[in-house]
């Protein structure tokens, strides 16, 4: 079964119709017959699914569910034929691969190629592209269209040539390639220009025949238009919704017979459509909507036939694309998420089994720090840049909206960061090529983004030149220490009642490191310089220490000669634990104990202890071995992970936070498929818990506001997240 490639969004603005964010941006998601391809946040190019014209763009397997790198290079457009693929680079340049039987590849080469160069006519700078079944077209800086393979009812060139539709040079916006028909969308009138077959009414106009000049449908104007075989469907100016041609397979909606001309809807705000083979799916109202014929979960649910648009939205998204059976969306700087037929690993997922729900593209994880605050989650990814999810309701994740998100979502695709923390209802992170400014975003109450802007300067607040080296935030206290060891806070100062506290600075020692809990901070210091020794006290009080005022401190570590700390203090409750660095590494932990968070039987509070101690769980049933070398708390658990990589939490376990169902201060190990995993970090929060494995993602425990990532319900044990590199 041939199929089209659907063009959704135009590049950029021309005259005709006014700028528009949400229409004209490039291209980054796309669907072919049985495989995809996504340009990432940082302009990479991932494909997965069949492969069997190598259409994915490398020498893999036939088929791959796990997408992979098609081509090297940055990439900012991408379109997927039903069987090869084309994307546009940084540089300007095109590129086509994959199945070349007809030329659609750009070349005469062999049947299937790898990623080869597309030599346009003269000086033509490709700025758009488009892939059918056997063509190929693409549209210039001026507006120009060029095709290749079998366009035209039938003319076959393997060489770019200029195609004009209706004798109209341009400049044209987009073009949608079916395997019997085409369109092209005009700049200057947004008239959509049809040629090809018109035995259903597909070209929109009253042929009944097919044509090799394309004529204008007069009746309506467009912003985006999608085609497949007998069927065309398009997004009104008005943001309607129209369709035209056959319904055998129920693409156009509710309309039985072949017709030139139906209003699908009007009632939402449509700003993109694609056909698939047997079903259509659109973009209204920032949700994906789904209707037709099949079979295979392509619908998203599991109705196997519907003429209508469904009485609930699926999931938020801004682009949709559909293939044979399976769709993809994605949300703005998001993920995308397939589902339906996965027979080839279509969906991206890792697997070969169909899904009726849209599930998460499990991209090539690159996480390699990671920060839970009380509902939301975020990484840190091998390109530095941050990824968020979970709960929106003060902006701790963006600024994009004031609600709930549940996939991973990119703070910021302009800055990047190279330390992140996440307190109860903020996250703040230290610039990744700037180190001297930290960043901070979501509630400020009390003063608790530090300025104005949430952007401080480690040389105005110092006054010297020196840049950030940590950061840590907690419910209503952030602080912050620099490269020549002065300590910074701000909101409610450790220890103070009161709050809206520009950074205040602590220069009475060298600070080296520091975690902020709820009404305290622990921080590591240079007790001894001379034989490098660093001790750790705390600032502030809890319900189980004595209270000091910042920026007071009292010791309640000792260090030993070559010594560092790794500190970690429950953002929303009373205790603490830290690892001593050195040549005899120890962890110890101490304050409040009521579920057993310190490590040992519940009391109501615990003096400063190693872990694991005489007596205690560790050192009678769980063998989790002394040598530790993360740890992290929350309010009522902690966890560490040991020097064999194996994650172990321990303490109350109300949503699962420990990685099961099991209750206890016993130390739980945290396994996958009940396999104890290896783990690099982990980081608690009140309810749920987030761990990386190599650079991959898990979390468990409660998902209220979907801080899991997965957009599902709560998970006892660790469920995978997809985070881009």
């Amino acid at each position: 079964m041939k199929i089209a490639i659907f063009v959704l969004l135009a590049a950029c603005s021309r005259p005709g119709l006014p700028a528009n964010d949400e229409l004209d941006q490039a291209v980054r998601l796309a669907a072919g017959q049985k495989h995809a391809c996504w340009i990432d946040p940082q302009a990479q190019l991932w494909c997965w699914g069949n492969n069997g014209n190598r259409q994915l763009g490398v020498s893999v397997a036939p088929r791959t569910g796990a997408p992979q790198i098609a081509t090297s290079g940055s990439w900012i457009w991408v379109a997927a034929g039903a069987r090869h693929t084309c994307a546009i680079n940084t540089d300007g340049e095109l590129y086509c691969w994959g199945d070349n039987t007809d030329g659609q590849v750009g070349n005469f080469a062999a049947a299937d190629v790898l990623p080869s160069k597309v030599a346009l006519p003269g000086d033509v700078r490709p700025a758009k592209v488009f892939a059918g079944d056997v063509a190929t077209c693409a549209i210039d800086d001026a507006g120009l269209l060029y095709c290749w393979g079998i366009f035209d009812s039938g003319r076959t060139s393997a060489k770019p040539v200029q195609v004009k539709p209706g004798m109209i040079d341009g400049p044209w916006r987009t073009v949608a390639i079916a395997d019997d028909h085409a369109c092209a969308l005009h700049d200057g009138d947004n008239l959509v220009y049809c040629w090809g077959k018109d035995d259903a009414g597909q070209l929109g106009v009253d042929n009944d025949r097919a044509s090799d000049q394309a004529s204008p449908k007069p009746d309506r104007a467009f912003v985006a238009i999608s085609a497949s075989h007998g069927a065309t469907c398009g997004v009104t100016v008005d943001r309607e919704l129209v369709c035209f041609g056959s319904n055998a397979r129920g693409l156009i909606g509710p309309q039985a017979a072949p017709t030139k001309d139906v209003l699908v809807d009007a009632s939402h705000r449509w700003t993109a459509v694609a056909l698939g083979t047997y079903h259509t799916c659109a973009v209204g109202d920032g949700d994906v909507n789904c209707f037709g014929t099949d079979d295979r979960g392509a619908l998203g649910d599991d109705f196997e036939a519907r003429t209508t648009l469904p009485p609930t939205p699926m999931l938020p998204a801004e682009r949709v694309v559909a293939g044979e059976g399976f769709s993809c969306s994605v949300a703005d700087a998001g993920i995308p998420s397939c589902w339906g037929a996965n027979a080839y690993g279509e969906l991206g997922n890792q697997q070969i089994a169909t899904k009726h729900e849209p599930e998460l593209v499990m991209s090539v994880p690159g996480a390699k720090r990671i920060a839970v605050g009380d509902g939301h989650t975020c990484v840190v990814t091998t390109n530095n840049i941050v990824y968020c999810w979970g709960d929106n309701r003060v902006n701790q994740i963006n600024a994009t909206s004031s609600s709930t998100i549940v996939r991973p979502t990119a703070v910021s695709l302009t800055t990047s960061y190279v330390e992140i923390s996440a307190g109860s209802s903020q996250t703040c992170g230290i610039d990744a090529n700037d180190n001297t400014w930290l960043h901070c975003w979501g509630s400020n109450d009390a003063g608790l983004l530090g300025t104005a802007t949430g952007e401080i300067s480690a040389a105005v607040v110092t006054g010297t030149q020196a840049q950030w080296k940590a950061v840590s935030a907690g419910v209503s206290t952030i602080c912050a220490v620099t490269s020549s060891g002065q300590l910074a806070c701000w909101g409610v100062l450790p220890g103070q009642s009161a709050g809206g506290a520009s950074p205040t600075v602590a220069t009475d020692t060298l600070y080296t490191n520091i975690a902020v809990g709820d009404g305290f901070a622990v921080s590591s210091f240079t007790g001894n310089p001379v034989n490098q020794q660093d001790d750790v006290a705390q600032i502030g009080s809890t319900s189980c220490s004595a209270a000091t005022t910042f920026p007071g401190r009292a010791t309640v570590l000792p260090g030993q000669p070559a010594t560092t700390w790794r500190l970690a203090a429950a953002t929303s409750g009373q205790h603490a634990c830290a690892i001593r660095d050195s040549t005899a590494t120890a962890l110890f932990c101490w304050g409040a104990n009521t579920s057993g968070e310190t490590g040992v039987a519940p009391t109501e509070c615990q003096p400063p202890m190693q872990i694991p101690a005489i007596g205690s769980p560790w050192a009678t049933g769980s063998q989790i071995g002394s040598v530790m070398s993360v740890v992290s708390v929350a309010d009522g658990h902690s966890c560490a992970i040991n020097s064999a990589n194996n994650a172990y939490c321990w303490g109350a376990n109300r949503r699962g936070e420990l990685g099961d169902l099991s209750d206890g201060y016993v130390p739980h190990v945290i396994k996958i498929s009940g396999t104890p995993a290896h783990f690099d970090q982990i980081a608690t929060a009140a309810h749920h818990t987030c761990a990386i494995n190599g650079t991959a993602v898990y979390c468990w425990g409660e998902n209220r506001f979907g801080e899991l990532g997965d957009g599902e319900s709560f998970h006892p044990e660790p469920h995978a997240i997809a985070v881009p590199q």
